[in-house]
């Protein structure tokens, strides 16, 4: 027995140490990425963050530590827009699975991974999704086959911004999760997202403790805010899409809409920078010119005839009247003159429940002199992007906790960007004073919006493809308009008035801005319409009612940084309301 046990473990010494001797013979790189999964089933959904899961393996005796790079363009030395950087250490002879946040614009982007000593360029994106997982136990061995798509509990987003591309999951077991993903489960779950449990091995469902246990019910069928909860008497192995299918009431599949060139970040971002266009004191430049005109010709010319001077004072008072005009005119008409730095900023605030909200926002910032400016959202694992196109920034993005955004921005310029984090906002759902159903399927309702921080600006919902423009009544509450309007009747041409439009107008006001993009971030946060370049096709049937509230920009959500200008904006909170029981009516 002991010549077996020696025989054993000479053997688990030779494999062991396999690794390190190809690696010191250069057949394997010290550290590689071995495995890469898009999403959660390996597609991705355009115009949102994505989850990137990557597994970094050291196959080296030495540990490492450095950055890694994720950066969109493999085919510039630059890269498009401004990477994204996270630190990685590595013990030696162990893996660890590093999850990155990158913003998908569209199909065509071309990522790239690197580290000091290696690279590599990342698959073809799949556009797809919603997705539907299976979501099994990563401690456990995997060794069942299952009928639709698996993802392990390990690889579960940290952050609410990473579930957009999440319709559903399956589970046949309780997650061991703290903290984070606890916390972005529950969230998902009762901001619209769908779960459905099986049995385990022992024919039971799971159950949920702690935070979790209010998931927990008798109901086969029941809800959890504006998400679902189905229960099936099957085990995991067993269920089928068409199993799903049979108790799901909404669906939602990405599809590519009839323009191409219509991107909803461009056309807010050009919207936001007509915001700091210099709007000139034109009135006051061309009563200027008409005087130095007048001067310069005719004045010369009579103060020589009258006063009898001779050339040489004319040329004189020539040249001081063409210096001093052109000095006037140039600090009236110059950058600078009646500006400072600003920030301008559009949001969307998605409510999760209990005063949390997943906040968007599209953020414009000027600045008077050029210097290294550091922003960072104050809100929880703050996801940035530059959503740049072409060209290459110079400026690096820190996603996750304690993240942040880093720009050099030249004098007189602005610097647009995207950031998404959760928040804790002193503002609650609103409730229905009143809810009906008419003949042709059209709300005879009104909401109550004690709950509100301040009172609303302007409220908008949508209720089975249905658009609607809520006025104020008399006694504070907010009443739906007698008829609905179809899409296309709501968002009418919504987003052509913001192509385009370069330039600002005198005759526009920062208001007049803003309330151009109030439709088309409606439909952004429905999924987009038809119009976009990608748009979600909902077959809604989930008894929700959609309600978009407009408010100022609250203090809690604005950025922080040193030398930031002052930050103004407008943001329109997102509730997804049930439809009040039959006996609340």
């Amino acid at each position: 027995m002991s010549r077996f046990y020696f025989l054993a473990l000479l053997l688990i010494f030779l494999v062991s140490s396999l690794p390190s001797q190809l690696t010191a013979q250069g057949k394997i790189p010290p550290i590689e990425a071995e495995q890469i999964i898009w999403g959660f089933d390996g597609t991705v959904f355009p115009g949102r963050f994505n989850q990137l899961s990557v597994k970094m393996v050291n196959n080296s005796n030495q540990p490492y530590q450095g950055m890694l790079t994720l950066k969109l363009g493999k085919f510039t030395t630059l890269g498009v827009g401004a990477p994204i950087m996270t630190r990685l250490y590595l013990s030696p002879q162990s893996q660890k699975w590093v999850h990155l946040s990158p913003y998908i614009r569209g199909q065509f982007d071309d990522w790239s991974l690197s580290w000091t000593g290696g690279s590599k360029d990342l698959p073809d994106l799949i556009m797809g999704g919603p997705s539907t997982v299976f979501l099994y136990d990563s401690r456990t061995a995997f060794f069942q086959k299952y009928r639709i798509k698996t993802l392990p509990d390990n690889l579960f987003p940290t952050s609410t911004a990473l579930t957009d591309n999440l319709s559903a999951l399956v589970l046949d077991y309780t997650p061991v999760w703290k903290g984070a993903r606890r916390k972005t489960f529950l969230n998902w779950l009762h901001s619209g997202g769908t779960l459905h449990l099986c049995h385990n091995e022992k024919g039971e469902y799971p159950l949920f403790v702690d935070d979790l246990a209010t998931l927990n019910s008798n109901k086969t069928s029941y809800r959890y805010g504006a998400g679902f909860i189905h229960k099936h008497a099957l085990k995991g192995p067993e269920i089928s899409a068409k199993h799903l299918s049979a108790v799901t009431t909404n669906s939602a599949t990405v599809k590519k809409g009839g323009n191409s060139y219509l991107n909803f970040d461009k056309l807010v971002f050009a919207q936001l920078t007509k915001l700091v266009d210099p709007n000139h004191s034109w009135g006051v430049i061309s009563l200027l010119l008409v005087i130095y005109t007048l001067l310069l010709i005719p004045g010369c010319f009579i103060y020589a005839r009258k006063f009898r001077r001779g050339p040489g004072k004319s040329i004189t008072a020539y040249l001081t009247i063409i210096v001093v005009f052109t000095i006037a005119i140039k600090y009236i008409g110059q950058r600078g003159y009646g500006e400072s730095s600003s920030i301008n900023t559009l949001s969307l605030a998605r409510s999760l429940g209990n005063g949390n909200f997943d906040v968007s926002q599209w953020t414009q910032a000027f600045f008077t002199s050029g210097d290294t400016y550091q922003f960072q959202d104050p809100g929880e694992h703050s996801l940035y992007s530059t959503c740049e196109e072409h060209d290459s920034i110079r400026a690096q993005i820190f996603n996750g906790p304690q993240g942040g955004f880093v720009a050099d921005i030249p004098l007189y310029s602005s610097r647009l960007f995207l950031h998404r984090a959760q928040h804790k906002l002193k503002t609650n759902e609103p409730t229905f004073s009143s809810f009906q159903l008419n003949n042709n399927g059209d709300l005879d309702a009104s909401l109550n919006f004690e709950q509100l921080s301040e009172k609303p600006l302007k409220v908008w919902a949508a209720h089975n493809n249905k658009y609607y423009t809520l006025t104020a009544a008399e006694n504070g509450d907010w009443k739906f308009s007698e008829k609905s309007k179809t899409e296309n009747q709501f968002f009418n041409n919504a987003f052509n008035t913001i192509r385009n439009t370069w330039g600002h107008s005198s005759e526009e006001s920062n208001d007049d801005i803003y309330n151009k993009l109030h439709k088309p971030l409606i439909a952004h946060a429905l999924g987009g319409i038809s119009q976009q370049t990608y748009y979600i096709d909902n077959n809604k049937g989930d008894a929700t009612i959609d309600v978009f509230v407009l408010l100022p920009q609250p203090t809690d959500v604005m950025l922080k940084g040193e030398k930031l200008g002052k930050e103004e904006g407008q943001i329109l909170y997102h509730f997804k309301l049930a439809e009040p029981a039959l006996d609340e009516r």
